[in-house]
């Protein structure tokens, strides 16, 4: 696990060697180990690495590192787990090795078969290999964007990098704050990929690779998409059998992220996905897990006595805490340092905190992200559904909305009622023609509508596709009802919101993060189970079917039963008592003149709305203090 960069000059300038440098010592906290650089001979080409070791911890797996045949010159962020399986393969090839890391596996199977050998690993990766001979460099992020990958592209030079800080640091570069990404931000709370917060710069989408020559041609190829062709005879009606092929697929992930050279912990939650992962193996594998877990004093964020309960049943070493607004206080501004473009998920803060924790005990911890969105654990997806059959059958709402003025349904959350006829009336003018789910997924998600929005910024939103990773996308048309609405799920919030808070808070920390539920293995299973399998009719508020029937092998009805809580923390009391300074402060109005971004009297009706109803307006609040947060650190 590690953080790359790399720079090409499209007009045959040498690169800057000090300037790159620094740029690539922006992410030493997510490579704190060993550090490595090399630039051809003419100084076109550089690439840059930050180690975090795991994987053959001596330095014989630094970075970046040269093929056998010099062809090939590699950086490289993750882990490949199934990496001795096919070195075993690639040595009856005829290739020799001289160390025990997968980065130099990765290189021969680069070799050997080119970008198709993408598709022969399991795990989690952004690689950068420059062809020497061929004068191209290929970069190749993983399946479904666990570790992230940026790029930006001038008419002189092309650099990509793990972080969107490391790129800000080049210095030719604007910092231009970009239209698109700045409302999709307020609308989403989180920046969709390809879109960032800057002009010129991008996020390489999942399962994608994009081709660099020296001259500044770009070739950008899909190279991965589930597949349920292995499934095609499988009989669904087999209740044996599906909970049979469940459990293996889940225990083969879960055993190939065991591969380590260090200590391996797990984030445990009152959860099913993390009591689950925990269950299996402490109790089929036998292994002694070092569990981790915050907690708050306000009970509707504290899962700490659920995550005990297990962990001592299970027999972990359990480690917990428990944290107030003092700690948040503190650490608030920090990590607007950590999160280098605006991101306003309130349990980035729970987050960053766990992985901090966690960190003082293991350098590699399991996360069980990825259950959620695959077997539809959150209650925006049966909500969703739930909504998308109700205006199917009230179709003369759509008449009489459309006339109804967005100012007018808008003064309705005067009274408490969120975004509701606002969203309502959005749904209905389709910004995804004849499909009603994917509309009510699409702007149940808005923290701001268009309406809202546009009168925050105080101009016309421009007119574009909101998610373009769902734009003709062929696995996502094949699919229908559950499944579609999870596959939209997995390609949008969990890339840009659930990734990208894990990636920085486990990286600050010199911390792993593995994903255990993200096995190309168990996504093409999850998406040719029918999704009754997830979400049952008569039952859809528990979600999660198949693995809770599962985890009810490990443990009785009563936990397994246990309310959802999320990992959020306790932020709407904190914004009014003791973390009030942040809106006193970012949001008053000298803060916002010098920014002339936002309508000022609109943001102080955001506020009075806060005090009114603090737990339904927080995510427009914290929004905008966020993204000042933001503002401050990277743009002033």
């Amino acid at each position: 696990m590690c953080r790359i960069i790399g720079a090409i000059s499209l007009r045959g300038k040498r690169i800057n060697e000090d300037n790159f440098i620094a740029m690539r010592d922006t992410m030493t906290l997510g490579g704190p180990d060993a550090e490595g650089v090399w630039l051809n001979e003419r100084g076109t080409v550089a690439l840059g690495h930050r180690r975090l070791s795991i994987l053959d911890v001596s330095d014989a797996g630094n970075q970046p590192m040269h093929s056998a045949s010099n062809r090939y010159v590699i950086t490289y962020n993750g882990e490949v787990y199934n990496f001795k399986e096919i070195r075993s393969n690639l040595e009856t090839w005829g290739h020799v090795f001289k160390s025990d890391c997968d980065t130099e596996v990765i290189l021969a199977a680069y070799d050997q078969f080119g970008v198709d050998c993408a598709s022969l690993f399991h795990g989690m990766f952004a690689i950068a290999i420059w062809d020497k001979q061929l004068k191209v460099i290929c970069i190749i992020r993983d399946r479904v964007g666990v570790k992230p990958l940026y790029y930006f592209k001038t008419s002189e030079y092309f650099i990509f990098s793990s972080e969107l800080k490391a790129i800000t640091k080049f210095k030719y570069f604007n910092k231009k704050i970009d239209s698109d990404g700045l409302n999709r931000y307020f609308k989403y709370g989180y920046i969709p990929t390809p879109y960032t917060i800057f002009e010129n710069c991008k996020k390489l989408e999942p399962g994608n690779y994009l081709t660099v020559s020296q001259n500044g041609e770009l070739y950008k190829e899909q190279w991965w998409s589930p597949s349920s062709d292995q499934y095609f005879d499988f009989d669904w009606n087999d209740d044996d059998a599906v909970f049979a092929e469940t459990k293996r697929c889940l225990r083969n992930s879960f055993e190939k992220r065991l591969v380590s050279d260090v200590d391996i912990g797990l984030f445990l939650s009152g959860g099913v996905d993390s009591g689950l992962l925990a269950s299996v193996l402490s109790k089929d594998f036998g292994i002694k897990l070092n569990t981790f877990n915050v907690g708050f004093s306000d009970k509707r964020y504290d899962e700490t006595s659920a995550a005990s309960y297990l962990a001592a049943k299970i027999g972990a070493r359990h480690h917990y805490t428990k944290i107030n607004s003092d700690g948040g206080k503190e650490l608030i501004p920090k990590i607007y340092h950590v999160w280098d473009e605006p991101f306003a998920d309130t349990s980035t803060i729970s987050t960053f905190l766990v992985c901090e924790f966690a960190a003082k005990h293991v350098k590699v911890a399991l996360s069980a992200d990825g259950g959620d969105e695959l077997f539809g654990g959150y209650p925006k997806h049966w909500l969703t559904i739930e909504r998308s059959e109700m205006l199917q059958k009230l179709a003369w709402s759509r008449h009489f909305l459309k006339k109804v003025p967005d100012k007018i349904l808008n003064a309705f959350r005067r009274f408490g009622l969120d975004n509701r006829l606002l969203k309502t009336k959005e749904i209905l003018n389709c910004s995804v023609p004849n499909d009603l789910l994917l509309n009510c997924f699409i702007v149940g998600q808005y923290i701001y509508t268009d309406y809202q929005l546009s009168k925050l910024l105080g101009r016309d939103l421009i007119e574009s596709s909101d998610f373009t990773l769902l734009q003709d996308n062929e696995f996502l048309s094949e699919l229908s009802g559950v499944n579609q609405l999870l596959y939209a799920d997995l390609l949008t919030y969990h890339v840009d919101d659930i990734h990208h808070k894990i990636d920085r808070a486990s990286m600050a920390n010199s911390l792993e993060a593995r994903e255990p539920y993200l096995d190309q293995d168990i996504i093409n299973l999850a998406f040719s189970m029918p999704g009754e399998w997830k979400i049952k009719p008569n039952e859809r508020s528990k979600g999660k079917y198949v693995l809770r029937k599962i985890f009810g092998e490990y443990v009785d009805d009563e936990y397994l039963n246990l309310p959802k809580k999320g990992f959020g923390v306790p932020l709407d009391r904190w914004l009014l008592e003791d973390l009030n300074f942040l809106i006193s402060h970012y949001l008053s109005d000298q803060f916002l003149r010098t920014q002339s971004i936002f309508n000022i009297v609109q943001v102080k009706n955001i506020i009075n709305q806060f005090k009114k109803f603090p737990q339904k307006e927080l995510n427009k609040i914290w929004s905008l203090i966020s993204f000042q947060l933001w503002y401050e650190e990277w743009m002033t």
